[in-house]
């Protein structure tokens, strides 16, 4: 697959059909970016109060995830946030046969079944 990966990138996205194939990953790069510096913002403000070892902390903090997740799920559940596959493009029908198991792989069953062991 590496191998193939620069014969792919040529072939089917045609990146030696533009004059810059990279333009617009900065837009990539200043995303992630923004994010790691907000994250980074947060933890310090975390540990500035306390860090997890307080208890209040830790409670106003499950506080603050489990609003977030109910106010995420209301807008899943709205339509306000789209989910690909899931509120968007969703699949004509759903599929009532399980995917075939691959070999070599034990199911969940099969691995309790056999004690957990590897």
């Amino acid at each position: 697959w590496a191998r193939n990966l620069g014969v792919l990138l040529e072939r089917e996205c045609h990146l030696g059909r533009v004059a810059d194939p990279w333009a617009g990953a900065w837009a990539v790069e200043h995303a992630t970016a923004a994010m790691a510096e907000a994250a980074w913002a947060r933890v310090r403000a975390i540990e500035a109060a306390g860090g997890l070892a307080d208890p209040a902390l830790v409670a106003s903090l499950r506080r603050d995830v489990a609003a977030t997740a109910a106010a995420r799920i209301d807008a899943v559940q709205r339509d306000a946030l789209p989910l690909v596959g899931v509120t968007r493009h969703r699949p004509p029908q759903p599929c009532a046969d399980p995917p075939p198991p691959e070999p070599g792989v034990l199911t969940l069953a099969q691995h309790a079944a056999a004690g957990g062991e590897r």
